[in-house]
């Protein structure tokens, strides 16, 4: 919990700097949320799609907007994984490593997804690198 909730401040930190009026989610390796925060002021769908980029981010084992990158540029099998539960496929979710281990996510919404993508790397930067 500590540890997420160091990531979830730092993260946080990051994003009001740049100006963002943001949801974060920090779940651990099952998809559970370990911590959560939406600023106020921040739209209702807006906590519901960080929670679904951490979760993407996690169970791909990589960041979303690699996902959203490869949809994009015509993978096809994207499209039919974008309609899995819990799945969305914009920047701003990554998942969280240790050694080569992922253990959980990180997702970010309310700011363009390079940029949320950008707060939640501060976030894991602030804790694990």
């Amino acid at each position: 919990f500590e540890i997420a909730k160091q990531i979830a401040d730092a993260a946080y930190v990051d994003c009001q700097a740049r100006g963002g009026t943001v949801a974060i989610h920090i779940i651990d390796g099952s998809g559970n949320t370990v911590v959560s925060y939406r600023a106020d002021g921040s739209r209702p769908h807006i906590y519901e799609v960080a929670y679904e980029k951490a979760f993407t981010a996690m169970s791909f084992q990589r960041p979303s907007s690699q996902l959203a990158d490869d949809l994009a540029n015509g993978n096809i099998g994207r499209t039919q994984q974008a309609d899995f539960p819990n799945m969305v496929l914009l920047g701003g979710g990554l998942p969280i490593m240790i050694k080569d281990e992922t253990v959980g996510g990180v997702g970010v919404a309310g700011l363009p997804g390079a940029q949320s993508e950008l707060c939640a790397q501060a976030g894991i930067d602030a804790v694990l690198n």
